[in-house]
C-alpha cells in the first residue's frame, strides 16, 4: 500500500474555510420553497460554501442574491432528475441556464439509455453546443 504523505499534510493542515469550499449546498427537490432557497443562500454566504445548486426556475434569483458574492457560484441541473430528456432539450435548458446567470451546471446523462448499452447519444454534443452557446 502506498500513502501520499502530500495529500495527508494537506488534509491535516485544512480549515473550515477550506472544507466550506469543496461543498456544494442545494435545494433541488420539487417540494422546496423558497424560504428553503433563501436559507441555503444564507447558508453559503455564512459557510463560504463554494456553489448554490437549485432547480432551474431559481437561477435568476439566486444569481441576483449571489451577485456580490463572486467566490460562491450559481449552479443547476441539466435534465434532472433521469436524464431522459432528448438532446435537443438539455440543449434548450442548458442555454436557458446560461443566460439566467448560472455557473455550474451538472448535465444528467441519459441513464437509461446507457443502462441498455445504446451509447449514441454524446456527452461532448452538450459540451460543444454549450460552449459555442457561452463564448459567441
Amino acid at each position: 500500500m502506498v500513502i501520499n504523505t502530500k495529500k495527508m499534510e494537506r488534509c491535516d493542515k485544512m480549515t473550515s474555510y477550506d472544507a466550506a469550499r469543496l461543498i456544494d449546498i442545494s435545494a433541488v427537490r420539487t417540494h422546496n420553497t423558497y424560504e428553503e432557497i433563501l436559507y441555503v443562500v444564507e447558508m453559503a454566504k455564512k459557510y463560504r460554501f463554494i456553489n448554490v445548486h437549485s432547480l432551474p426556475c431559481w437561477t435568476k434569483e439566486i444569481r441576483a442574491m449571489l451577485i456580490n458574492e463572486p467566490d460562491i457560484y450559481v449552479g443547476a441541473p441539466v435534465g434532472f432528475p433521469s436524464g431522459g430528456h432528448t438532446t435537443e432539450v438539455k440543449l434548450l435548458e442548458a442555454k436557458r441556464l446560461i443566460a439566467d446567470g448560472v455557473q455550474e451546471m451538472d448535465i444528467v446523462m441519459n441513464v437509461n439509455k446507457f443502462k441498455s448499452k445504446d451509447y449514441s447519444f454524446r456527452c461532448r454534443i452538450y459540451c460543444e453546443s454549450i460552449s459555442e452557446q457561452r463564448y459567441c
